[in-house]
């Protein structure tokens, strides 16, 4: 993988891949060629998923290095559980809920504001465009930005 690559896991059937700010999905078993002009192929992609939780990570607290995380569906929510570091133990934060669990939603992570670390983002689609509820901080609560992109 390029240093320019970043994997996400957005569904069990679904992969996205970050590369150079664009984001590129294709189904998980599949062989695919999408990506921006120039971009080398995607093969084999596969999603990493352990029911009921799917894996992400992302730099919480904007310390400098990438945290695991776990997402799961707690009563119709995504439920994160982060840590800060690749060491084992409780999460950092506490667990939190933040967007609706549906099947047109995608969990993203990211640096929204670019001050600090990651935050959680929840990706819905109605089959035309695709709505972006995005939060500067690993916490729960009203989207800091809410935008239709695509």
């Amino acid at each position: 993988m390029r240093p320019t690559q970043k994997l996400i896991a957005l569904a069990a059937t679904t992969i996205a891949t970050v590369m150079s700010g664009v984001l590129v999905t294709a189904p998980a078993t599949a062989t695919s060629n999408a990506g921006p002009p120039g971009a080398e192929p995607l093969s084999s992609l596969v999603v990493c998923s352990f029911p009921p939780y799917f894996p992400v990570a992302g730099n919480w607290d904007g310390a400098g290095g990438d945290g695991p995380g776990a997402l799961g569906n707690a009563g119709g929510e995504y439920s994160w559980a982060l840590r800060n570091g690749p060491n084992a133990g409780q999460p950092d934060y506490s667990t939190f809920s933040y967007g609706r669990y549906a099947p047109s939603g995608c969990a993203v992570v990211g640096n929204w504001d670019g001050l600090g670390g990651d935050g959680p983002g929840v990706v819905y689609s109605n089959g035309q465009t695709l709505e972006w509820h995005l939060r500067n901080g690993p916490n729960g609560g009203n989207p800091d930005y809410t935008v239709t992109f695509l």
